[in-house]
């Protein structure tokens, strides 16, 4: 579907990457080394707030599917909860939901008449071919970050 995905070997990793770059959204492992998904969400959000960064949607992956896990997962921050083993329809599904909604949150003068994912494909596609030399180093908006 045209989505890059990145990945990091732990939280620490994660959240570092989270400040370098801009992601449309996150696909947090919670059993992650170093800094589990639930601490590296917890950063994350603490420095949406004292540094005014834009909110990224961030999807709990987690093997964790017992009662209550959901509910820890969304008092730690995350925005969603998909269990594993992820199925590619759910996450795709997922994935296009909450950076659609980002990118309708960052751009709220999308032109009447377009579908938010249609309108994200030319936007990104616009974006692509204007940066194309800078794309290694700094990723779009549109790009989606999992972890794990």
């Amino acid at each position: 579907d045209g989505w890059e995905v990145h990945t990091a070997e732990n939280g620490q990793i994660a959240v570092d990457k989270t400040i370098q770059n801009d992601f449309a959204c996150v696909l947090m492992d919670c059993d992650m080394p170093i800094k589990d998904g639930w601490q590296a969400t917890r950063e994350i959000r603490e420095r949406e707030v004292t540094t005014g960064a834009l909110w990224v949607p961030i999807i709990a992956v987690t093997a964790n599917a017992m009662a209550g896990d959901r509910q820890r997962c969304i008092a730690a921050g995350m925005d969603d909860y998909l269990p594993k083993p992820v199925q590619r329809k759910p996450v795709l599904v997922a994935v296009k939901t909450w950076a659609a909604k980002r990118f309708r949150l960052i751009n709220p003068r999308m032109p009447s008449g377009h579908s938010t994912m249609s309108f994200l494909r030319q936007h990104n596609s616009r974006h692509s071919s204007r940066h194309s030399s800078r794309r290694s180093e700094q990723q779009s908006v549109h790009t989606v970050y999992e972890l794990g």
